[in-house]
């Protein structure tokens, strides 16, 4: 039994749910483990990394959440980290859409 259980996901599914949440276009998948992560592009200078979780025992949402308020205090605090970019549909980062939660991270640490 591996470390860690790798679920597959609808990638047609998640291209919707990032062009509909932050307006990006998924590109290449860049690892795929227990979370997968996507290059998306915003435009030819926007390069973002979109990470999705699979979470079909939902159990994954807090631990997930409190990641990305390390990483925004982190940020706020001058720290060069990969901040995450809230939903235009939600007012938070973290997007929940069973079975998978997904959050958008900038590339560049230096914005």
């Amino acid at each position: 039994m591996p470390l860690f259980e790798t679920i597959p996901v609808d990638i047609e599914h998640v291209r919707q749910l990032a062009r509909d949440h932050w307006h990006v276009e998924l590109g290449e998948c860049a690892k795929v483990s227990q979370n997968h992560t996507f290059l998306a592009y915003k435009n030819t200078t926007e390069r973002s990394i979109l990470r999705v979780t699979p979470d079909p025992k939902r159990v994954r949402l807090d631990g997930i959440q409190l990641e990305v308020t390390l990483l925004d205090y982190l940020h706020r605090n001058q720290l060069p980290v990969c901040r995450s970019i809230s939903s235009s549909i939600i007012s938070s980062s973290v997007v929940r859409s069973d079975p998978f939660i997904l959050c958008l991270y900038r590339l560049d640490v230096d914005e």
